[in-house]
């Protein structure tokens, strides 16, 4: 039985040395090739939509209490525009936060209309662009 042991333990080393890094290369490809097939595949979806300054701008909520719950919150004002599609927006409150473009639609301003819907919380973000806001007007 030792010997049946011992012989075990020789070929599961074998295992590891030769076949296992063959596998690990084989996998590797495979995952690069699903990659590249999810990028076309998103690349043909996406249309990326480029933000100025002053845009106005609803946001995507992402966690919705239940199917009858708010989608969109705003609208908030475009004060920069940052590489790979990112936007700093304010709110009517002077609050600041980041958005990806994916995130954001373009808000139409009906003049009859008055926007009643608020973001409930402000994220700690939000918290932290007012706190450096206040700080430079103060020096």
């Amino acid at each position: 039985m030792v010997e049946n042991e011992s012989e075990a333990i020789l070929e599961r080393l074998k295992f590891i040395k030769e076949e296992l890094p063959v596998i690990r290369d084989q996998s590797y490809t495979k995952l690069v090739a699903n990659k590249r097939y999810e990028k076309t595949h998103y690349d043909k979806k996406v249309s990326p939509t480029k933000y100025k300054l002053n845009d106005q701008v609803l946001r995507a909520v992402t966690m919705t209490q239940h199917k009858f719950s708010v989608r969109w919150v705003g609208p908030y004002r475009i004060v920069r525009v940052l590489d790979h599609g990112t936007c700093i927006s304010m709110d009517n409150e002077d609050n600041k936060d980041h958005f990806n473009g994916e995130r954001l639609k373009p808000y139409n301003d009906r003049g009859y209309m008055i926007p009643d819907v608020a973001p409930s919380n402000l994220r700690t973000s939000l918290q932290f662009y007012k706190s450096i806001n206040l700080s430079d007007q103060d020096v």
